[in-house]
């Protein structure tokens, strides 16, 4: 089934923001299925090398043959071929869009990488593919048009150990380039999975031929003929796989192409193996990759929405935050996994997992990843959030110390467990994190039953915080580097909003009690002489500061464990400290921590929330090194605003902190954004 032009065409997208990404993403959706283009190399898309998200270069070519002349469209860096003139490239939440014109020409060519993103329906998002739709306008009857797509088995991490099998569905048609002598599941090559198969695809049709050979007979092939020779065997290292179009009827003159990573067995919880969502319903790559197809209407039409969604909630504040915001959709969902337990034929029994990119690959860390990540589900995807915290909880349920668990894994995809005894450890903070992400779930939905049965369990959290949180005992902090001490003033803050979060959950108003006190002794001795900022630690230097990021959970759910004129210290502090380059995450540091600035800016005056956001943007957008989706880098000195220290984090969900807090007091937004989805139905299938 070829889906015709005017039939995608129907279903509207926004424009696409201008704004230059540091990276733009191109197919995005799981941790190992993760393309991009670097901002130094946006300009000239046909010459550009596209990276996985760590960096390591991949073979993506497209190509154009227009009127018996080959012409570079995009990812032909080495190749003797001339370039179409490139005159725009923009992106949405899902999309990437590039725009380019064939020399001497009036033809162009649109490129749309679409990555879909589902806020409600887990089967499509757990499905490891990503669309390329190429779009020709301004040709005519006359004109005699071609285009390629190939990749080879850069993607792959396995180079020299692969061969190649060719798949027919229904209605489409696949290369499969995969290492049949793999003996272990699960495992990675510098964050590249060893295991799993590189899947090209197209919808059958007359007008689609495609062929396995090395890249210079390829390109020979398709220069002379626009054509490939079908030849689907003799594969070898080097090797493109490939597929052509002949656009016959320009009414209809477009084309989309599959490429995916797929992997049967994803990864363990606890000692079982776990399978992707979407398995039970297409158990086989063809038909996975018929439904993929069939579904791309369906998919556009959520896609528009959201975009259209995500950029409205944005410009409520400015077109900067509007930017920001479309910047994080691919890169949040682009790390969540949801999987069922191997052999199952339904998919009721269902839980989620995050990777800690570019932070060790851990899975599903509490009192970083999870907890900056909450404010982007809380606004657009509720259902998601228990879907997280599910194993999180089990977990924590069933292991030896009274505090929460930090992670569930050293080593994504494998949910073996937390490790006792870790030397990242820190009990206070990632407690009060676990028990505020709790409530959060609970107050979206009284639906969020399933609550009531970890109860116990977060009982015995927050008496962990009880017995901690007052004075906390010395633990490393979660975002920076600085010395672990005893009696640190963010986690006293940090223990007070778990605290409240317990009372409000559980009905105990004893805890909320207890929270109060706690509350005024930071008040009393985390703060300077004068009163003016929050400090470091208990009794510590008056000129040390922190960026107590906490409070907008506060404020987000209504705890309200510290007072009004809290918000209005900390808010007169930041306009003496923020610089261009962003708000340092402490006077301990020279770094900015992003989503954490963010989520100041949610509970700060408007002018400090004019200044974080402006900072942010100007450094993503023009001055930072090109990686996929920074969100750490210095303030000051020579790497100011330049050198990235994080790439791809799905923290980046915590830059909906500002949308969270204030769409949380504006009911009718808030109900409407969630009125497809608000813990209805997954979130009562939690497993325990």
């Amino acid at each position: 089934m070829w889906f015709p032009a005017f039939l995608l065409s129907a279903i509207p997208l926004v424009h696409g923001s201008s704004a230059q990404l540091p990276s733009f993403p191109l197919a995005v959706k799981t941790p190992y299925l993760s393309a991009w283009l670097p901002r130094n190399q946006a300009h000239d898309v046909p010459s550009a090398q596209p990276e996985f998200w760590k960096g390591q270069p991949l073979t993506w070519k497209i190509l154009a043959r227009v009127n018996n002349a080959t012409v570079a469209l995009f990812g032909c860096p080495d190749d003797d071929i001339a370039r179409a003139n490139q005159s725009a490239i923009s992106y949405t939440a899902t999309h990437t869009l590039i725009t380019l014109q064939a020399p001497e020409s009036a033809i162009q060519f649109h490129l749309d990488f679409f990555s879909p993103v589902s806020t409600t329906d887990f089967a499509r998002q757990s499905i490891p593919y990503s669309y390329l739709t190429v779009s020709v306008e301004g040709a005519t009857d006359k004109d005699e048009i071609h285009v390629l797509t190939a990749i080879d088995e850069t993607w792959s991490a396995q180079p020299g150990r692969m061969v190649m099998e060719w798949l027919e569905g229904h209605h489409s048609q696949s290369f499969i380039i995969k290492n049949y002598h793999q003996s272990h599941a699960s495992e990675d090559d510098d964050d590249m999975a060893t295991w799993g198969r590189m899947v090209l695809s197209s919808n059958m049709s007359v007008h689609t031929s495609y062929q396995s050979a090395p890249r210079t007979e390829i390109l020979t092939q398709f220069s002379a003929h626009g054509r490939l020779s079908f030849q689907t065997d003799g594969y070898a290292e080097g090797h493109l796989i490939a597929f052509a179009h002949h656009f016959v009827d320009f009414a209809s003159s477009s084309v989309t192409f599959a490429i995916g990573l797929q992997q049967d067995l994803n990864g363990f919880f606890g000692e079982e193996y776990e399978t992707l969502y979407f398995e039970p319903m297409w158990p086989e790559t063809e038909d996975v990759v018929d439904h993929f197809f069939a579904d791309e209407a369906d998919a556009r039409r959520e896609s528009a929405e959201l975009d259209r969604q995500v950029r409205e909630i944005g410009e409520r504040w400015s077109p900067e935050y509007a930017d920001l915001l479309e910047s994080t959709i691919r890169q949040i969902w682009g790390t969540i996994h949801i999987s069922i337990p191997w052999g199952e034929k339904e998919t009721s029994y269902h839980i989620g997992f995050m990777k800690a990119l570019s932070a060790g690959g851990h899975v599903s860390t509490v009192p970083d990843l999870l907890i900056s990540t909450l404010p982007a589900l809380y606004v657009l995807a509720p259902d998601y959030i228990p879907l997280l915290l599910a194993p999180v909880l089990n977990m924590t349920m069933q292991w030896q110390e009274d505090y929460a668990v930090r992670d569930i894994g050293k080593h994504f995809p494998n949910a073996t467990g937390p490790t006792v005894h870790d030397k990242d450890a820190s009990p206070v903070q990632q407690t009060s994190a676990l028990l505020t992400m709790v409530y959060a779930t609970k107050k979206l939905s009284e639906k969020a039953n399933w609550t009531k049965v970890f109860l116990p369990t977060l009982q015995k959290c927050a008496d962990y915080l009880v017995q901690h949180g007052q004075y906390p005992l010395a633990e490393p902090s979660v975002f920076d580097n600085s010395e672990s001490r005893a009696n640190q003033t963010l986690l006293s803050i940090s223990a007070v909003i778990g605290l409240k979060s317990f009372a409000a959950l559980s009905g105990l108003s004893n805890y909320s009690d207890i929270a109060d006190v706690y509350a005024s002794t930071a008040l009393q001795l985390g703060t300077d002489s004068d009163q003016t900022h929050f400090i470091f630690h208990f009794g510590g230097d008056s000129s040390s500061w922190i960026s107590a990021w906490p409070l907008a959970y506060d404020r987000l759910l209504d705890l309200e464990a510290f007072p009004e004129s809290v918000y209005s210290m900390q808010s007169r502090w930041y306009e003496t400290v923020i610089q261009p380059h962003g708000l340092q995450y402490s006077s301990a540091t020279n770094h900015t921590v992003a989503q954490l600035a963010m989520m100041v800016a949610a509970v700060s005056s408007e002018k400090v929330r004019g200044s974080i956001v402006k900072s942010l943007h100007h450094t993503l957008m023009s001055s930072i090194a090109s990686v996929p989706g920074p969100n750490s880098w210095p303030i000051s000195g020579p790497d100011a605003g330049k050198k990235s220290l994080t790439q791809a984090q799905a923290a980046v969900g915590g830059y909906w902190m500002l949308a969270a807090v204030n769409m949380s007091t504006e009911k009718d937004m808030f109900v409407n954004i969630h009125q497809q989805a608000f813990l209805g139905g997954g979130g009562d299938q939690v497993p325990v």
